[in-house]
């Protein structure tokens, strides 16, 4: 087996691009709007690769964590510990920011991460729906 280094940390405004990559569709986003993202987006990096990313959106009492993305050649293992990371990282950060509950959107072709939030942090599906984005 593989030994890494796996770092789990708030992003610097300098790795927008990095994290707009990691996106299914990040061609069809505008690469401008990501160079101001810092303390709004966590990130894992892996041998000082950035490899996976959420985002932070505070708000009280209810925070969110949102657009959880992999690197798409990610191993599984490799994948399912920087998702696992990365969430629980989410989950001290908001408990900081005085949260008291985190709510957040899973995509359907994400179903690993989906039981692993349900499994480990003992949550509840509370909707199904389409996330809609536009530009402002």
């Amino acid at each position: 087996m593989r030994s890494y280094n796996m770092k789990i940390r708030l992003a610097v405004d300098s790795e927008g691009q990095d994290i707009l990559r990691l996106f299914p569709k990040w061609e069809q986003m505008n690469a401008d709007d990501w160079d101001k993202i810092h303390p709004y987006w966590a990130v894992a990096e892996v041998d000082g690769e950035i490899v996976a990313a959420v985002q932070l959106c505070p708000s009280l009492p209810i925070g969110r964590i949102e657009h959880l993305n992999l690197k798409k050649d990610l191993n599984k293992v490799t994948a399912t510990k920087a998702a696992h990371a990365l969430i629980k990282y989410a989950e001290v950060a908001m408990m900081q920011m005085g949260c008291k509950f985190i709510a957040g959107y899973v995509e359907f072709r994400n179903k690993p991460i989906k039981r692993l939030i349900q499994k480990h942090y003992n949550a509840q599906c509370l909707d199904s729906g389409s996330m809609l984005a536009w530009r402002i």
